[in-house]
Order: structure tokens, then C-alpha cells, then sequence
């Protein structure tokens, strides 16, 4: 969990940045990654999912388990 502060939010065409300041940050113990996949967030345990993710993500033909 990361709680911050807006320190400015700087405004480019349609979209604005915002800049902020952390003032608290809680690690998870288990170490996951997480992604964006198919419209959700995700986590990416890296021994059990990381291959499974690059076998979805890059197919390769002809290449079996």
C-alpha cells in the first residue's frame, strides 16, 4: 500500500500528471508482481505463474511442454 500526497498535477492536452509525494509505504510479504491482463490487475507469483504468462503472452508454434 502506498499513501501519498498530490504535490502537482501538471496538465498535457486531454490527460493530467499527477506528482506526488509518498508519505507511508507498506511492503507485502509475499513478493508478487502485478499486472494489467485482459482488463483487470493481477498478481504474478514469479516461480508458478511467470512461465504461464510468457506461455500465453508469446506463443510459440510447434513448442510443447
Amino acid at each position: 500500500m502506498i499513501a501519498c500526497e498530490v504535490e502537482e498535477i501538471v496538465e498535457r492536452h486531454s490527460h493530467g500528471i499527477v506528482i506526488g509525494r509518498v508519505r507511508y509505504l507498506q511492503v507485502a510479504p509475499h513478493g508478487s508482481a502485478l499486472a494489467y491482463w485482459h482488463g483487470e490487475y493481477v498478481a504474478i507469483d514469479r516461480d508458478e505463474d511467470f512461465v504461464r504468462l510468457a506461455e500465453v503472452s508469446f506463443p510459440m508454434p510447434g513448442l510443447r511442454r
